[in-house]
């Protein structure tokens, strides 16, 4: 999967978003938050969420405008609001693929199906949100409001927001590839039923 997302990025990267990228996490507080980021990647994501939750509801009360910060950069992040709509594409894609591969039976086409999805979208937008407001407390807790305030900006960059676009969708087309894979590979485990 490294490979994969390495390879596509190389190519669809120009040199400004390279250079512009790199100039960045290059910085002291850029090699900062990679190294918290990664940290954060390899965490439990559980324990993660309700640490982060925790941290959120003592935030409520504490400063407000450290909540509103992980707001502005989380936007930042998804710019083009991708996620929700990235998350229903991957899983139409997870249910297609386990009917074509007879572990489940759907007795909707694929427009019912993106309907249905769709009645859930309020429901994932504020569960997302709300994951990644916590994932971002825990996430970034060492960091000063000042640091958040200036990754924040640092993510407004037009070109930032170029890099984020892309990062993005790779992220989720890794993702979906993945899930279909395994929607064939759940076929060796139990016998399909209806949906």
């Amino acid at each position: 999967m490294t490979r994969t997302a390495a390879d596509i990025l190389a190519q669809a990267m120009d040199d400004e978003m390279l250079a512009h990228g790199a100039e960045f996490y290059a910085s002291d507080l850029g090699a900062r938050l990679v190294v918290a980021e990664n940290a954060s990647h390899s965490s439990d994501g559980a324990e993660r969420v309700a640490q982060g939750k925790s941290i959120v509801a003592t935030l409520q009360t504490e400063n407000p405008g450290r909540l509103a910060l992980f707001e502005r950069m989380n936007k930042a992040i998804d710019a083009g609001n991708m996620s929700v709509r990235a998350m229903e594409e991957i899983q139409l894609r997870f249910l297609s693929a386990a009917a074509a591969a007879d572990v489940i039976q759907l007795k909707v086409d694929e427009a019912q199906l993106r309907a249905l999805i769709a009645e859930g979208r309020e429901a994932l937008t504020e569960q997302m949100a709300e994951g990644a407001i916590a994932g971002a407390a825990w996430t970034y807790q060492s960091f000063t409001d000042a640091e958040i305030t200036q990754y924040a900006e640092a993510l407004e960059h037009p070109t930032m927001q170029k890099i984020y676009e892309l990062m993005n969708a790779v992220q989720y087309e890794i993702m979906a590839n993945r899930f279909e894979t395994l929607a064939v590979r759940m076929n060796e485990l139990h016998p399909g039923q209806d949906l």
